[in-house]
Formats: C-alpha cells, sequence, structure tokens
C-alpha cells in the first residue's frame, strides 16, 4: 500500500478531490471556458474530472498531468467512455518535466505543492501561461489565524497560506489579475472531510491488519485535529486569474 493508493481510494467516491461545491466546480469550468482555450494543462489531474470535461465541452486539446498511477488509471477508463470535442492526453509525470509551450488555460486545483509552496507555484504557473492566457487555481487559505499546534502538525508556515481579501495582492505580485474569487463554504467542507475519512477507513478494512491499523490511526488523527483547530481557521479559496500584460511567458 502507498500514499497514492490511500488518496486515490479515499477520494474514490467523492464528486472530485477538493472541499468546493459541485455548483462552483461547474462554475469554474465556465469560468475556464469562457476565453475558449485551444490549448490546456492541468497540474495534478486526479481522477481527470475537470480535463474531461473541459474536452466534453469545447475543442481544446488539454494535456494533463500527475504522478499518482492509480488516479491517471481511473481518469483514462472515464476519459475512454466520454463522449469528447476535443482532446485529453494524460501523462504519469511531474509538473516540473513539462515542457511544451505556454497554454491558453492552465488549471491547477489543490496541487501547488508541485511547485513548493503556494506563492512559489503562481510564480510558476505565470510562466506556463500564454499572454492574456486564463488560470484556475484553487488551494487552502486562512479564514483566521491558525494556532502553532496545528501549523507545525501541518509542517507549514502562516505565510504559505494567504486569506480571501489577500488573494488579488498575492496574484498581483506574481503578475496575475484576478477575476473571481469562490470560497468553499463550512457545509462542503464538512462533507468533504467527512467523505474522505469514510474512503479511508473503507479502504483500511481492504488491506493486512498492521497496515490498516496505520491508516486508521493517521486518519482519524487528522480529523480530529481539523475538528479542533482546522474548521476555524482553514479555507479553500479558488480564484480564476489571467495574464494580462501580454508578454511572453518567464
Amino acid at each position: 500500500m502507498s500514499r497514492q493508493q490511500l488518496s486515490s481510494e479515499a477520494h474514490k467516491n467523492l464528486p472530485h478531490a477538493n472541499p468546493l461545491s459541485v455548483a462552483q466546480m461547474s462554475d469554474l469550468l465556465e469560468a475556464a471556458l469562457a476565453r475558449q482555450p485551444r490549448t490546456a494543462l492541468e497540474i495534478g489531474c486526479g481522477a481527470g474530472g475537470f480535463s474531461i470535461e473541459l474536452a466534453k465541452r469545447q475543442d481544446v486539446h488539454v494535456v494533463a498531468l500527475d504522478t499518482n498511477p492509480y488516479a491517471l488509471e481511473r481518469a483514462m477508463a472515464a476519459a475512454s467512455k466520454a463522449q469528447l470535442i476535443g482532446t485529453v492526453e494524460f501523462c504519469q509525470k511531474p509538473a516540473a518535466d513539462f515542457n511544451g509551450e505556454p497554454v491558453d488555460l492552465l488549471v491547477c486545483i489543490g496541487a501547488s505543492q508541485a511547485f513548493g509552496t503556494p506563492r512559489q507555484a503562481l510564480q510558476a504557473l505565470r510562466g506556463l501561461l500564454a499572454p492574456n492566457g486564463t488560470l484556475v487555481f484553487a488551494e487552502l487559505s486562512w479564514s483566521a489565524k491558525p494556532p502553532s499546534e496545528y501549523l507545525q502538525y501541518l509542517a507549514t508556515s502562516e505565510g504559505d497560506y494567504w486569506t480571501a481579501k489577500e488573494a488579488e495582492h498575492v496574484f498581483a505580485e506574481a503578475g496575475l489579475k484576478v477575476e473571481t474569487i469562490m470560497i468553499a463554504s463550512a457545509d462542503s467542507w464538512a462533507q468533504y472531510e467527512a467523505g474522505v475519512l469514510h474512503g479511508r477507513l473503507e479502504f483500511a478494512k481492504t488491506i493486512a491488519p498492521d497496515q490498516a491499523a496505520e491508516i486508521v490511526e493517521m486518519s482519524t488523527e487528522w480529523f480530529r485535529l481539523y475538528e479542533a483547530h482546522g474548521r476555524h481557521c482553514l479555507g479553500f479559496l479558488a480564484c480564476v486569474a489571467t495574464r494580462s500584460d501580454g508578454e511572453p511567458g518567464v
């Protein structure tokens, strides 16, 4: 059992692998397609839902990257059954290995760790965008000041993420203009965390007892700390931004 397999199984029965609502993800899809992109890149595509929907709706060529072979297996199976107008090319490789041309549309939802911190990710992603390209970016944010013990558990610092009020300034520093902001609701967050916990515990029932015990302990501790701290200070923020300076990627 690997962490990648656990992650894939934990999200298997969820509509998507983040705390946004189904309606919000639909709105992100509409925003992504608004400028009628011809080329797109998704970082951390997971089971492929967003990339597949792009290609179902529009004649766009999507390159979808992930390092998780279990998620990609599901993505390719789903794509093979879908009626696509465009095309989707799934690739198992780190985002840093992408060497294609800058794209019209760039999607990075909960996958900023591919470039380091979220702030570092924005700088890197800007360089992958064609002039006037669109970025759909979603990641953890702060809804309140996090306690130090929770930061230590997450192995992060308060400066790695930002609040909704700070988003426009943070994106502007990276040369991006925010057009739309969406915030996961408390109910959507709670449903997501409960769904991930359920998926992990169900998977634990199918594997060897020693590995199962480790998963149960890790999963219940994460959920306990989320209930105690995370739900009071964590947010999940999605931004649709544009690179409007007209300069080539850097």
